[in-house]
């Protein structure tokens, strides 16, 4: 004779409202019930039923509005005769603890003043890039860039005003390169750098033109950018590739500045 199983919500209106499941407070189901139920419920119910031991885990899905949630689960088997009997599963909402957790990893990578990448998540991009460069034997190019001026704008007109000039900078950056592919970070202070992937270096002296066209009118203040672009070369250190481009940014300023060099 088949053995009938019966799953135990402690507050069941909540629980369908966050997983979308209708339930009732004491569902019940035949073994072969169950059976289909289990294709389509959270497998730590069944598991729990399997295993007899109390189960966590954390989900997600979209509640009866429409809204992405995410939810933490429990179960708790309950014996009779050496077996389960029933199971108490309990959700938690725990969408805002996702959210706040979401946003603290992304200031723990973002720049505060400029809304670009900072130092450490530049590094953890690079090197992701280079390897995918080197499996695909794809192509890959990297911007630095640096504001020359910068600092006797900033002791003339103090840090505020310089502050805003990094932040228009910030903007141009992102207007000029793909979202979600490309990526600009600002390494400290009035330099920065942008990893192209999948860019020539046809295609990335493009980008570095249009960033010096968008900042032309700053000239007026006596700023303008030096650039230097390198494409990948199948360096295996982040820092030599690093070097390269660094080396023509400087290239750029030693020798007259407001200029691109690619190498």
């Amino acid at each position: 004779m088949e053995q009938d199983f019966t799953i135990s919500y402690m507050n069941a209106p909540a629980t369908e409202l966050l997983s979308g499941m209708g339930v009732s407070e004491g569902d019940r189901y035949s073994a072969g019930m169950f059976h289909e139920r289990r294709q389509s419920e959270t497998c730590i119910v069944a598991r729990t039923f399997d295993l007899g031991e109390p189960l966590s885990a954390t989900a997600t899905g979209v509640n009866r509005y429409g809204e992405l949630i995410f939810w933490e689960e429990r179960t708790i088997p309950i014996m009779e005769n050496g077996k389960v009997a029933r199971v108490m599963h309990v959700l938690r909402d725990i969408t805002e603890l996702r959210e706040v957790e979401a946003e603290l990893r992304m200031l723990s990578v973002k720049d505060t003043l400029t809304d670009l990448y900072n130092r450490r998540h530049f590094c953890e991009v690079l090197e992701r890039e280079m390897h995918r460069a080197q499996r695909q034997r794809s192509a890959l190019c990297l911007m630095l860039l640096d504001v020359d001026g910068f600092k006797e704008y900033n002791d003339q007109h103090g840090h505020v005003a310089g502050d805003e000039i990094l932040i228009q900078l910030g903007e141009m950056l992102k207007d000029c390169i793909r979202e979600h592919v490309d990526s600009a970070c600002r390494l400290g202070g009035d330099e920065f750098t942008v990893v192209l992937p999948q860019t020539s270096i046809e295609q990335a002296t493009h980008v570095a033109q249009r960033l010096r066209e968008k900042f032309q009118p700053l000239k007026e203040k006596g700023l303008t950018l030096s650039i230097g672009v390198a494409s990948y070369n199948d360096e295996t250190r982040v820092e030599d590739f690093v070097n390269r481009a660094d080396k023509a940014m400087y290239d750029v300023k030693h020798f007259g500045k407001d200029a691109i060099k690619v190498v």
